[in-house]
């Protein structure tokens, strides 16, 4: 064995093994089941959407939980109506900003 060391050539193969590394950890983060070639950077994975499901019990106690909020109020008119009877408050103050 020599006991000179040939700093260009070791400076190379760490390079080298560290591309190495890169490449192996750009495999490991890919899907397992998409070619190489599917694979686009436009596209983003997402998780799969989830329906919520009322258990039982909760729709024995509540029965009207099944019906959609939105459409139970009615139309435009008794909307309006519904928010009109809602007393206001006086107590709230509001001070706007200065403007500069």
């Amino acid at each position: 064995m020599s006991d000179k060391i040939d700093f260009n050539s070791l400076g190379g193969l760490i390079n080298g093994l560290k591309m190495q590394v890169q490449e192996l950890r750009k495999e490991r983060a890919l899907p397992r089941d998409v070619n190489m070639q599917e694979v686009d950077e436009n596209y983003v994975t997402r998780p799969p959407i989830v329906d919520l499901k009322v258990p039982q019990g909760l729709i024995d106690i509540m029965s009207h939980i099944e019906e959609d909020f939105y459409k139970s109020i009615g139309c435009e008119e008794e909307t309006k109506e519904v928010i009109q009877a809602c007393p206001r408050s006086s107590k709230m103050n509001y001070s706007p900003p200065p403007l500069n």
